[in-house]
């Protein structure tokens, strides 16, 4: 199964998204311009939403407009893959992402062992009670055009899960975790994932 699922990516990585990235605008484009039932300005007008709605707007176009029918299939087949693997990744995310909050509300910071002096240990259960209520203000608040922090207040709380899945968090893990929660702003999600699995987390 491991197997399939493996080749199943490698095609779809190599074969499949390059296909519908760049050769398939590129027949579209193509197609439009050597169209001989679209007018001069039809064409400029199809070859901009080609260009501007990259890639989808190249299947759209074959599948509209192109006078082969091979062109039409192809266009078609482009489009349902477009369609279904956004709606497959957006729920995928939406999956992670209530996965992050359900563990993010499982905390129970009572519970936790810090290897602190007990005044140190008061003042960092505060400082993470309030970070982990900012986190999920963050995920479960932030607009769509903030997408980019969204994701790195996601790999921010699922660092922090990795953290205390053990029940304890040492001092150098906390003030690691809080530097990162406090320059958030400046970092990037792939930076956190790459951070992750420097420590053998995945």
């Amino acid at each position: 199964m491991t197997g399939l699922l493996l080749t199943l990516g490698i095609l779809v990585a190599f074969l499949i998204v390059p296909c519908i990235l760049l050769v398939v605008p590129s027949l579209a484009i193509v197609s439009c311009a050597t169209s001989k039932t679209l007018e001069t300005r039809a064409k400029i007008a199809w070859m901009c939403f080609i260009v501007l709605v990259w890639p989808i707007g190249g299947a759209i176009f074959l599948s509209l407009k192109s006078a082969g029918v091979w062109l039409r299939a192809v266009g078609c087949l482009s489009f349902i893959i477009v369609i279904v693997g956004s709606g497959s990744g957006l729920w995928l995310e939406q999956k992670r992402t209530e996965q992050v909050l359900m563990n993010l509300q499982h905390i129970r910071i009572q519970e936790i062992r810090f290897n602190l002096s007990e005044g140190q240990q008061i003042r960092a259960s505060m400082r993470l009670i309030e970070s982990i209520t900012e986190l999920k203000n963050e995920i479960q608040n932030l607009p769509w055009y903030q997408l980019e922090r969204k994701q790195t207040s996601i790999e921010l709380a699922s660092l922090l899960s990795e953290f205390l899945k053990d029940k304890e968090l040492t001092d150098t893990e906390f003030e690691d975790w809080i530097s990162k929660f406090n320059s958030r702003a400046l970092l990037k999600p792939k930076d956190l994932r790459e951070y992750q699995r420097s420590l053998g987390r995945n």
